[in-house]
Parts: C-alpha cells; sequence; structure tokens
C-alpha cells in the first residue's frame, strides 16, 4: 500500500493579483484544492514544508485544512524556470471507491543476462507510466524485473501485470532494452572499412599490372 503524507493548508482569500506575490516573498506558495464538481479552494502552503514533501516523491498526500482530512493527488506543480522553486501546486481531491487516474514512478530491479554475460547495455526508455486504478491499489512504483533480458530484447508495459492496475499509456510501448555495447559496433565497422580498403587496394594493383608499360613489361630497352 502507498505510503500516504501529510500536508498542512490554510485557506486563502484572493483579494488580487499581487496576493501570489505577497506569499512567495514570506515563504509560502498559493495552491488549490479541487475535487469533482466541488468549488475548487484556493489554498497556502508552506514552501519548505512543499519542498520537503516533493523530495519524498508522494503519490498520495492527507491535506490538512482547519481541522478537515482530504486525500489527494499532487497533480502539478509549477515551477521557477531557472531555479525550479515550486510556484504553485494543484490538488486534486479523491473518493474512495472511485477510480483515478495519475503518473507513478516506473522502476527497474534484476541484472539482466545480456548485461552480466554479453556485457550489453541496460537502457531505462519509461521513468514514469500513467495508470488507472482505485486508490486503494495505488502503488508509490512499479516495478519491473529485467533479469531474463538478453542483448537485443525489450521489455514492454503488456509483458508485466499487476493486479487492479490498468495501463492509459499503449501496453505497447518499451520499458527497457538491453542492446550491445558500442565498442564492439564500432570495432566491427572498422573491421569492415578494413576490408574494403584493402580489396580496393589489390583491385588497384592487379588493373595496374594489366596495363601495358605496367611492371611486368617494363625494362630497359
Amino acid at each position: 500500500m502507498v505510503e500516504v503524507l501529510t500536508l498542512k493548508a490554510v485557506r486563502r482569500e484572493v483579494k488580487s493579483k499581487g496576493d501570489a506575490k505577497r506569499l512567495r516573498t514570506e515563504g509560502r506558495i498559493p495552491a488549490i484544492y479541487y475535487r469533482g464538481q466541488d468549488e475548487p479552494v484556493p489554498l497556502e502552503l508552506d514552501l519548505k514544508t512543499v519542498q520537503l514533501l516533493l523530495a519524498k516523491k508522494p503519490t498520495l498526500v492527507k491535506l490538512v485544512v482547519d481541522g478537515d482530512e482530504l486525500e489527494c493527488l499532487i497533480r502539478e506543480v509549477q515551477r521557477h524556470p531557472v531555479t525550479q522553486v515550486p510556484l504553485h501546486v494543484d490538488l486534486m481531491g479523491i473518493t474512495r471507491g472511485v477510480t483515478i487516474e495519475t503518473t507513478v514512478p516506473v522502476i527497474l530491479v534484476g541484472n539482466p543476462v545480456g548485461v552480466r554475460v554479453g556485457g550489453g547495455i541496460l537502457e531505462h526508455v519509461m521513468n514514469e507510466v500513467t495508470i488507472r486504478c482505485l486508490p486503494k491499489n495505488l502503488p508509490s512504483a512499479l516495478e519491473f524485473d529485467v533479469s531474463d533480458l538478453e542483448i537485443g530484447d525489450s521489455l514492454h508495459l503488456e509483458d508485466r501485470e499487476f493486479e487492479g492496475i490498468e495501463w492509459v499509456d499503449s501496453p505497447s510501448w518499451t520499458v527497457a532494452t538491453v542492446v550491445a555495447p558500442k565498442v564492439i559496433t564500432e570495432e566491427v565497422a572498422v573491421e569492415e572499412e578494413e576490408e574494403e580498403f584493402e580489396g580496393e587496394v589489390e583491385a588497384g594493383a592487379e588493373e595496374s599490372a594489366e596495363k601495358p608499360g605496367g611492371p611486368e613489361e617494363g625494362g630497359e630497352e
């Protein structure tokens, strides 16, 4: 079961466009909580608390507002384009028993055969995936075992099943693949180029020998 972290918030009165800027100078940031057809609730959050919370990459959050506890998802975080400091947070409320759609991290476990035996390289193609499930089945992350992958093999979403989880992304999407090391590919390419060059040299030598006045017909008069 996914860990639920707590986030305290204070209701925010929207008076002017300058309110958000004022909050940020005070070490707080604006946020919005919404659920279904309910009226959105403007909130304000402590910036440092938000940063610590986001560092733990939570899936579900228990939002505490005026003593009320509300389960929600962090739907979106707007950040400063340079500093990446959070500027605004969107919180989507959830209801037990109602299916939700969200994105969770993808974690690879195991050491592929193609890596430990064949010297291949494991490429982690998909870092997160969008799923649909009930809140009780919501995972903090999905683990994919790549131990059996050999060089040239790929692992797709459809190759693994998780109870209560439905893919929103295409099941055919690649999660991970094992490729041959580039060094081997480069060596083969060099060998092919050398063989091609040697063939051209030999062909050129034969052509020169067949021409009148070539090495075999030369000499003193």
